[in-house]
């Protein structure tokens, strides 16, 4: 769940990090770098305790091996609200 929350939290926020003007980047990064801390802080134990007890191995091998984020998304794809 880690690699899985890191990979899409740092592709989301680095568009975002991204569309920022030059000069307001650093701030927005150290922002964003604090917000993803507080929200793994928050729920990646409970998360990871939930994968393990579906015993889903070939998934969270899947997430734990991805490299990058849309590989990560395409073992377990994002809930979407609507």
């Amino acid at each position: 769940m880690r690699n899985y929350g890191t990979l899409l939290f740092w592709r989301d926020a680095d568009i975002t990090i991204a569309k920022a003007p030059p000069e307001k980047r650093d701030a927005l990064r150290k922002q964003k770098l604090s917000e993803f801390t507080a929200r793994m802080d928050q729920g990646v134990q409970t998360l990871v305790t939930q994968c393990i007890s579906a015993n889903d191995t070939k998934t969270i091998n899947c997430m734990i091996d991805a490299k990058t984020a849309d590989e990560v998304e395409a073992c377990a794809p994002r809930a979407t609200t609507n």
